[in-house]
């Protein structure tokens, strides 16, 4: 049996899962089955992922199902007690599978570590994201004190390509989220896993993610799908511990604050009156974005976000951020 099950999800990324998987075969740990989900590409890319290498990587077909589904595909054929999930389009350091699978053994409690990356382009991020977000580095568990403003910073923090699992904690939380899911399959995962047991969290770069490929700015390229757990919020409640409730509820309110606003920029007002009716009371004026969530549910907003669409092309890329 392997050590380390390493899961690509594979969907038309032909220019880059040959560099993808070369950092995986450089690893310093050497005892990993790769398992590449070809989740049906049409540029080739699925004869480039196994062509250059040996038999530790293989490969699985399917119809195209959406990223989590592709994971989840992944995940059910894992035969290690940790599981990785290397997007297609981003890079190991050939420390990774070595460093986080020490964590790990170091911290029997943790279901994960999660560490920092590197963007191409833009260089060191995770440094950044820690003085900004208040990350607390080690082990962190979720407690009824745990501020909900650090959650979103952990689940907004934490990326497929960035964690190494144990496989059997993210087989008991339901995988990623599917049902032709394509945005926040991995955040609904992360919630859920986050509010019932313990996560590692460390500043080490092992990772570049391709900004480009990735499109880490889509918010501001066209609109985006509102999370599932903001669909039907029972996705996290009917996990949550009773003495967590109350972070949750606010955890809610946040990201509902979030994606309400991010919907006003498209002019989408319908849908951010939808979240915000549904999420939020004037009591809650405090939450962040609370003022613009309120704007983007007016029909008001569509003259604001079209000025605001423009303005956002000529934006760094640090205020991009999903």
């Amino acid at each position: 049996m392997p050590r380390v099950t390493v899961v690509v999800p594979l969907y038309n990324k032909a220019s880059y899962v040959v560099r993808s998987l070369k950092s995986v075969a450089a690893q310093t740990l050497r005892d990993f089955e790769v398992i590449v989900v070809d989740d049906g590409s049409t540029d080739g890319g699925a004869e480039l992922a196994t062509a250059a290498f040996d038999s530790r990587f293989r490969l699985i077909r399917q119809t195209n199902a959406g990223p989590g589904a592709a994971r989840n595909r992944g995940l059910r054929e894992a035969g290690a007690p940790y599981v990785g999930f290397l997007d297609a389009d981003d890079r190991w350091m050939p420390e990774f599978l070595a460093e986080n699978v020490a964590i790990l053994e170091r911290y029997p409690s943790a279901a994960a570590v999660n560490c920092g990356w590197y963007e191409d382009p833009g260089g060191s991020f995770a440094a950044r994201w820690w003085r900004d977000c208040h990350i607390e580095e080690g082990l962190v568990t979720i407690s009824p004190g745990t501020r909900a403003e650090d959650l979103v910073a952990m689940i907004a923090y934490t990326n497929p390509s960035t964690m190494l699992a144990r496989t059997e904690s993210v087989r008991r939380w339901g995988g990623f989220y599917e049902h032709g899911c394509r945005y926040a399959e991995d955040a609904t995962l992360y919630t859920r896993m986050f509010l019932n047991e313990p996560f590692h969290f460390h500043r080490r770069e092992l990772v570049t993610m391709d900004v480009g490929a990735s499109e880490l700015c889509r918010n501001y390229r066209s609109v985006r799908p509102i999370e599932p757990f903001l669909i039907d919020e029972s996705i996290l409640y009917d996990v949550c511990p009773p003495a967590l409730l109350p972070v949750l509820r606010r955890f809610l309110k946040i990201r509902a604050c979030k994606t309400a606003s991010v919907l006003g920029f498209w002019g989408e007002w319908r849908g951010a009156n939808e979240l915000a009716r549904r999420f939020i009371s004037p009591r809650d004026w405090r939450t962040p974005l609370f003022g613009l969530a309120v704007l983007s549910s007016s029909p008001l907003v569509t003259p604001i976000g079209w000025v605001a669409r423009s303005l956002a092309t000529r934006a760094p890329r640090d205020s991009l951020r999903p």
